[in-house]
């Protein structure tokens, strides 16, 4: 966002292609690293490999701040600084009424005030903002479950542990297809994100409700797995562009709570798929529910692109 304002839906589906590159290398090496090293060893070189987090973090430079639109400054914009200030009667004031020798007392709301404006707690309240917090939700769903029993399925069926990994492969090849594929058209303006994410959801919903019907078949799950790939690669990078759309010059702090909801799901997606493999003891019915989950999301976007064109209208 801070890089390429105008690109941005490109930008951020080019930069999130690097974690499917990942999905589709990593499962066969690390199966090899296990076939050699056995699991503390191969896992201490996975940490190992994390530390070049640290190499490309130090990379970084922020771009200079002069040279962006203020919209997209990363400095905290002005009324947060204004409500700061001492004419906010915030922290500051405080501060000076003191000096002033004026007493001063302890006040909670100010501190409430002051911590609901940094962290902007405003937008929580929202329609719209509840509404794509809720797909976000339900998206960490799907990413945590998806990517935990694509390989296990395999497994279970008897394909094979090699195999079985690359199915994770044939995933990621689909995802990065799709994240990179998905930016242009968009900021373009040939389609818009919330047709292209309901699309995708559909798409990603039909894929993984087909599952029970081709789990005989290896190259089936495999074809079912590169076109759940892109639907999702898709899916994930656009959560950002709508988060944008929906939230306009406050996307820094809206980021922020983007992240707590798809974490939240994923925890919850976990748990859930678990409890259902459990219950059934088959992987294809917990890809039953991602097709409902993703179904669902599409409808709630749907819902709100429809409250939009109704406010529009009124």
């Amino acid at each position: 966002m801070e890089y390429f304002p105008d690109d941005f839906a490109f930008a951020n589906g080019a930069s999130l292609a690097g974690g499917t590159t990942g999905m589709m290398v990593l499962p066969p090496v690390m199966e090899y690293l296990v076939s050699v090293y056995g699991w503390r060893r191969a896992l201490g070189l996975m940490g190992a490999f994390s530390f070049n987090y640290v190499v490309c973090g130090a990379l970084l430079r922020p771009r200079n701040k002069s040279s962006l639109p203020a919209q997209y400054s990363l400095v905290p914009s002005r009324s947060i600084v204004e409500n700061a200030s001492p004419k906010s009667g915030g922290l500051a004031d405080g501060r000076d009424q003191d000096e002033e020798g004026n007493s001063a007392k302890f006040n909670f709301g100010q501190i409430v005030k002051y911590v609901r404006e940094r962290f902007d707690a405003h937008i929580l309240a929202e329609p719209l903002f509840v509404i794509i917090s809720v797909v976000s939700t339900l998206e960490g769903m799907l990413f945590g479950m998806w990517h935990l029993y694509l390989i296990p399925q395999g497994v279970e069926l008897g394909f094979g542990d090699s195999p079985s990994a690359f199915l994770a492969t044939f995933g990621g090849a689909g995802s990065l297809l799709g994240r990179i594929s998905h930016g242009f058209p968009i900021d373009r303006g040939h389609i818009k994100a919330t047709s292209l994410f309901t699309i995708s959801c559909l798409i990603f919903a039909a894929s993984n409700m087909l599952d029970p019907l081709v789990v005989t078949s290896y190259i089936a799950i495999a074809a079912v797995a590169f076109v759940s790939g892109v639907a999702f690669g898709v899916i994930y990078p656009l959560m950002f562009v709508l988060m944008r759309d929906v939230t306009g010059d406050r996307h820094m702090s809206a980021y922020g709570w983007l992240f707590v909801t798809h974490g939240i799901g994923m925890l919850l997606g976990g748990a859930l798929a678990g409890w259902i493999h459990d219950l059934t003891g088959e992987y294809q019915w917990v890809f039953v529910s991602l097709g409902v989950i993703a179904a669902t999301m599409a409808t709630l976007v749907t819902s709100m692109r429809l409250m939009v064109h109704c406010s529009g209208a009124n």
